[in-house]
């Protein structure tokens, strides 16, 4: 009897240490999907109103449709132009065109122009939410070519920068400033050319008179 239930034990405990060395069940790790921080990189809706209207005014340039340049600009609005001129308003502004591509000493036959800005506007709000946005500062470059009354041609990239202001209905431009670089400028080429070729046959005549004047005294 004693040999039995030592032989009992002995069972149990075998059977109680084999199930301690089994190997558990392998367990598939879930993976944890972490919440990534929503950044919020929706532009604002005023930059998709202001490229439109940027096309609008090179589009109006480009045809020589100072009608729907008008447009764009407010009644009060201030432009500077390249070659220096102050314009106000848009009776100032048809005046100016109407004198450098019309009447009897027009300077300009055409205009090519291709607007780029060099970043997104600076918006202000007058009430502080930017969602409120009524001024607009931008500012960037232009790719122009200008053919003059003679037929000349001209390529020159200016500088441009604009002060913009929306009203109850879309943006419009109040001022408008072109600037060029004054001692770098494809004008500025020519008539050094123009020049050069003048003072060149200037000296030239200068020559062939002191060699004939020369001669007669001889």
């Amino acid at each position: 009897m004693k040999r039995t239930i030592a032989l009992l034990f002995l069972v149990f405990a075998l059977g109680a240490h084999a199930q301690e060395a089994s190997p558990s069940p392998e367990v598939t790790a879930t993976p944890q999907v972490v919440a990534t921080p929503q950044v919020d990189t929706e532009e604002h809706p005023a930059h998709a109103e202001l490229r439109l209207l940027r096309q609008h005014m090179e589009d109006a340039m480009n045809a020589q449709d100072v009608k729907s340049l008008l447009e764009g600009v407010t009644d009060d609005v201030v432009f500077s132009t390249m070659n220096g001129d102050v314009v106000k308003g848009k009776a100032g502004i048809q005046a100016y065109f109407d004198k450098m591509m019309k009447g009897p000493n027009p300077r300009v036959k055409a205009i090519k122009t291709h607007f780029e800005a060099d970043e997104l506007t600076h918006l202000y709000s007058p009430t502080g939410d930017p969602r409120d946005a009524r001024f607009g500062v931008a500012y960037g470059h232009s790719n122009d070519e200008y053919t003059l009354a003679d037929g000349t041609q001209i390529k020159v990239t200016p500088q441009w920068s604009a002060a913009l202001i929306r009203d109850e209905q879309s943006w419009k431009i109040a001022n408008f400033h072109y600037s060029v670089n004054m001692f770098d400028n494809p004008v500025l080429s020519a008539l050094k050319g123009k020049f050069a070729l003048v003072g060149g046959a200037g000296l030239l005549l200068g020559l062939l008179i002191g060699f004939f004047l020369g001669r007669r005294r001889n």
